[in-house]
């Protein structure tokens, strides 16, 4: 009777704990807590400063070079909303560097929202204060900086990214944009991709891609005919004005930004950003883009990059 009884404890022990060791064993991973990505503590009104650069290049050829220092001040955290000012910019586009930091300080603080994540507004133009007067070259580090920033906010990947190798596909979207005489239209569906995990930072790719099939109204059938006959379909067309003429460019453009979070409070600790267009372009052309020169291969890159300097002390922090 002992041995039975002994028998039937052993048998009831088992059927308690064979459930969780069978779920254990289907995902060897260590289990993560679907809020602890980041442990959610909003650095409201606590400012960073970030060391920025930028690098154009054309057909493989460095055109300029852009360096900048900005500060960031958390204005709220519903929504997560970020007031941005630069304090120094330096463009190198010859043998000399060319100082703009005093026009863009004159630039007034700007906002960048970083709520509404990738999938509502992918890698775009940021809502900036006279587009009109603002320099080219200011405008495009500007820009850079809000894709970066929204593309890895904690906001994006919350209840996406769980665990390291985690992978989120997203819908393809649509974004057009507008400037002057110039507008230019991209549809793109984003891969995010949780890289490295560590107790006090985690580590995001997040690529803006062509998606599986067309997804854009092009302007003309001979720019919807993709680049390679096997690869993807277009996903890039621009038409801008110079004089009475027009530019017409299309093809593929893909978008990866690669960057490194603290757990903490979600504050970005660095980031790469690289863009290539493989593009044709058609130049001459009338309005109705019905007579232009001969079609060429264009091929433009960019890389930027951003840095944390230093976090400031919050009026919490600083406060006697």
């Amino acid at each position: 009777m002992r041995r039975l009884g002994l028998r039937v404890a052993v048998l009831a022990a088992f059927a308690v704990l064979a459930p969780a060791l069978f779920l254990q064993a289907r995902d060897p991973r260590p289990a993560e807590d679907k809020d602890s990505l980041f442990q959610g503590r909003c650095p409201q009104g606590e400012a960073f400063r970030y060391d920025l650069e930028r690098r154009v290049y054309r057909d493989g050829s460095l055109y300029y070079r852009a360096t900048a220092v900005s500060s960031h001040t958390v204005l709220s955290c519903a929504p997560l909303d970020e007031a941005v000012r630069f304090e120094d910019f330096v463009l190198m586009a010859g043998r000399q560097p060319v100082d703009l930091s005093l026009a863009a300080a004159s630039l007034p603080s700007f906002d960048i929202s970083l709520d509404s994540g990738p999938d509502d507004s992918g890698a775009g133009d940021a809502a900036l204060p006279s587009p009109e007067t603002l320099d080219q070259t200011l405008r495009g580090i500007v820009n850079d900086l809000r894709t970066v920033l929204t593309a890895v906010c904690p906001h994006a990947v919350a209840g996406r990214l769980n665990r390291m190798g985690d992978v989120y596909v997203g819908p393809a979207g649509r974004k057009r944009s507008e400037t002057g005489a110039r507008w230019r239209e991209t549809c793109t569906q984003v891969r995010m991709e949780l890289t490295s995990l560590t107790p006090t930072q985690a580590g995001l790719k997040v690529a803006f891609l062509p998606p599986e099939s067309e997804c854009l109204a092009f302007q003309k059938p001979w720019m919807g005919t993709p680049l390679e006959s096997a690869g993807p379909p277009n996903n890039y067309q621009q038409v801008a004005k110079a004089g009475g003429l027009y530019r017409a460019s299309w093809g593929q453009e893909r978008v990866v930004v690669s960057a490194v979070l603290d757990r903490k409070t979600g504050t970005v600790v660095s980031a790469e950003m690289e863009d290539t267009r493989v593009l044709k372009e058609r130049t001459r052309c009338d309005g109705a883009l019905e007579h232009c020169s001969p079609e060429t291969p264009v091929l433009n890159q960019r890389s930027f990059s951003l840095r944390l300097r230093e976090t400031l002390p919050g009026p919490r922090e600083s406060a006697p």
